[in-house]
């Protein structure tokens, strides 16, 4: 799931997916907006099945903040 989340920024940003790393922050290291994230969370959407509360997107710093929010919905975040 990791790479696949990489995938889906990577389409957004410059940024080469194999560059992206976990700890990397969308808006301040990958030069993303505001919008970017919410347009990057509509595909995680619809790739993943799931659906992100408005509530959650607050809390999204970095590509590990994306995957945790995937893995809670998704009931493995375990």
């Amino acid at each position: 799931m990791p790479e696949k989340v990489k995938e889906i920024i990577a389409r957004y940003t410059e940024a080469d997916p194999e560059s992206i790393n976990g700890d990397s922050k969308l808006v301040e290291e990958l030069a993303l907006t505001s919008f970017d994230v919410l347009v990057i969370m509509s595909d995680v959407e619809e790739e993943f099945g799931i659906i992100v509360d408005e509530d959650m997107l607050m809390g999204i710093v970095t590509v590990n903040d994306v995957i945790k929010r995937i893995r809670e919905l998704k009931g493995e975040d375990k």
